[in-house]
C-alpha cells in the first residue's frame, strides 16, 4: 500500500494535469495517458523528493499532450487517410509519458551541442 507522502504525490499530480490540460486545450485522454506512463516511469527512475515527483508526473503528462498527436499523425498519413483514432492517441500519449524523461536530456543535450556548433 503506498505511503501518504506517495498518495499525496500523485493526487497533486494528477490535478495540475487535469487543471493544466483544460487550461491548454490539449486532449484530455492524451493528458491521462501519458499520467499513467509518467507513474509506470517512476518506477525506474531514481528515488527523488515530493516536489520532484510532481514536476515529473506533470511535465512527463504535458509532454504526452503536446508530442502524442504529432507523433500518431505520421503513421496515421503513412498508412492511411490521415485520421487518427483514439486509441493511437492514448497509446502514444502513454509511451512519450513512460519514456519522456530519458527523452528530454537527451534532446536538451543534442540542443545544446547544435547551439555550440553555430557558435
Amino acid at each position: 500500500m503506498p505511503d501518504r507522502a506517495t498518495t499525496l504525490t500523485h493526487a497533486l499530480a494528477a490535478t495540475g494535469i487535469t487543471v493544466g490540460g483544460v487550461a491548454t486545450g490539449l486532449h484530455y485522454e492524451v493528458l491521462l495517458a501519458g499520467f499513467a506512463g509518467a507513474l509506470a516511469s517512476l518506477s525506474y527512475l531514481p528515488l527523488m523528493g515530493t516536489w520532484s515527483r510532481v514536476w515529473t508526473l506533470f511535465t512527463s503528462s504535458l509532454a504526452a499532450g503536446y508530442t502524442a498527436p504529432f507523433l500518431a499523425a505520421i503513421p496515421a498519413k503513412m498508412i492511411g487517410d490521415g485520421d487518427i483514432s483514439l486509441a493511437a492517441l492514448t497509446f502514444t500519449g502513454l509511451l512519450m509519458g513512460l519514456g519522456s524523461q530519458a527523452m528530454i536530456p537527451v534532446a536538451i543535450q543534442k540542443l545544446r551541442a547544435r547551439m555550440e556548433g553555430i557558435k
